[in-house]
Order: structure tokens, then sequence, then C-alpha cells
């Protein structure tokens, strides 16, 4: 995928788009910004091959038209102007403002409190929210499923299975989470966050978006302790948070484990397994205290 086999695409989906300016290519993806009818827009098309980034572009159009469909969060995102789920392509209004921070792991001394709690006000907005159609939004909540390719690898099999006997026996509660929750994916102005890609957003455990801005948070230890304060102190929530922190560790793990030319390779393999060992501790704690366990809630 290139500019010019975008531009044609745009054509074709997005009658009367006007590039402004020179296309911008992501990791995965490549975004176009542009005038539609004299408002600015910004179209994006994956660039990776693999059929799964290509089905999470699809995953993001049908978000944004079950939000026009049913109303959206009450948290700045962007609305749906044109889409093709078969290339796939999605068109959307652009936002005002700039990203909390532009790395998915930022540096030492980088993110403050105060930017950490204005990402967190954010998501508790789209935590908080109980859409009208509960249904309309995928479910991704079977972490026992999502556990279990780490299992005889990253994760011993006694330690995947508790994991799996925790998620399945506790119940944490569900929310709608972004799935994708670091600074990056944000843009923020003086008076508000708006969230950015939505190829993740579903239905999971409490704690899902908190587990994810911990670990990327990872050099920022007083941003990670304004996360963990943030979550609720009821056994469901930290049982969501550290079920998931384990979670996202693993396909962390897995993915720089694949990835030898990632920045900061080894140190963040050190750090992910770091947390990953933090997770699984509480696990069995939290684990022993459930009522077929032996303990009490």
């Amino acid at each position: 995928m290139n500019g010019i086999a975008l531009a044609k695409h745009l054509q074709t989906a997005c009658p009367g788009f006007t590039p402004t300016g020179s296309p911008i290519r992501t990791g995965t993806s490549l975004l176009q910004h542009g005038l539609l009818h004299g408002r600015q827009v910004i179209a994006k098309q994956p660039t990776d091959p693999r059929r799964w980034w290509h089905d999470r572009c699809r995953h993001e159009i049908g978000i944004y038209q079950t939000f026009r469909r049913i109303g959206g969060p009450p948290v700045p995102v962007a609305n749906l102007v044109a889409a093709d789920p078969h290339l796939p392509l999605l068109v959307v209004t652009a936002l005002p403002g700039t990203p909390l921070h532009p790395d998915r792991y930022p540096p030492a001394g980088s993110v403050s409190v105060t930017t950490t709690r204005r990402m967190l006000t954010a998501l508790t907005a789209l935590h908080q929210w109980q859409p009208t159609s509960p249904a309309a939004i995928p479910d991704d909540t079977d972490y026992p499923a999502q556990l279990a390719p780490f299992a005889g690898s990253i994760l011993d099999a006694a330690d995947a299975r508790l994991l799996s006997d925790l998620a399945t026996l506790a119940h944490p509660p569900v929310e709608v989470s972004h799935g994708d929750a670091h600074l990056g994916n944000t843009l923020a102005t003086a008076d508000q966050v708006a969230l950015l890609d939505l190829e993740f957003t579903a239905w999971r455990p409490v704690g899902y978006d908190h587990a994810k801005l911990f670990i990327f948070l990872a050099d920022n230890p007083a941003a990670r302790r304004t996360v963990l304060h943030d979550i609720t102190a009821s056994s469901g929530a930290h049982v969501g948070l550290w079920l998931a922190v384990a979670l996202v560790a693993c396909r962390e793990l897995a993915s720089h484990h694949r990835h030898a030319d990632l920045p900061d390779r080894d140190r963040r393999v050190h750090q992910l397994t770091s947390d990953l060992q933090r997770a699984l501790a509480h696990a069995h704690h939290l684990h022993a205290q459930l009522p077929t366990s032996g303990g009490a809630r």
C-alpha cells in the first residue's frame, strides 16, 4: 500500500476528498489528512498485509457505524464519514489537539501525574457509558481462550490454569474498553482528551485499559501508581486488573520475542517479565480468596 493506491481508493470510496499534505505511514497503516465539503477529515488504510490487521480495520469501521447508529460514548471520538470494509478503508472527522505523549512506551520522566489523570478521566467516561444496545458492541471477555496460546511457552501450565480458573470463577464486571489505551491514542486540547484508534474497542472485564496503561508506563513509576490508585477497591476490579496485566504482558512479551529490532527490546523483556510475575502473584492471592479455593471474598 502506498499513497498513490490510497488516493485511488479514496476517489471511489469518498468522492470529493481533497488531500492536504503527504500521507503518513505508521507501523501498520497509511493515514491521509484531507478536506471533504469544507471539513477536515482523515483517511486510514492498513499497510500490513496480514489479514489480522485488515480485520482490525473492519472492526473499527463497525465500531464507528455502531456509534452512528446508537450514539457514541460521553468522551470525544471521531465521526465516521465514509468506509469500504472490503478494502478496508475508513474516513473519519479530524479532531483537534496533540497526543498526550507520542510514544507507546514513554521514556522515563516524560509523563506527569496530571497527564496520567487526564487520560484516566477520558477512559472513565468510556467505561461508565451504558450503550442503549449493549449487544451492538463486540464481546472480548473470554480471557481463558486468549490466555491459552501462552500456556507452555510464556506461562507454565500451572499458572495458565490458575489464570483461567480465576477468570472463570471470579466473574469480574465488564465495561466498554478502548482496548489499546496508551497516551499516543489520544488528541488533547486544553479542555478535553479525545480517544483515537478504536480497532480494539469491545466489552472486557473491568481493568483492561488500566492494565495496558500500567504496562506502557513502565518507565514512569509515579504515573503507574496513579493508574493503580484509580482502580476501585472492589475485588472484582482487582481481579480484572491483574488478569489483564498478565494477558497484556504475555502479548507484549510474544511481540518482543518475535521482533528482535524493537527499541529497548532486552530491557522491555526484563520489565515485562517482572510485570507478569507481579500479576501472577496477585492472581494467586486473589484465587486463594475465592470461595471455591477455601477462602472468602
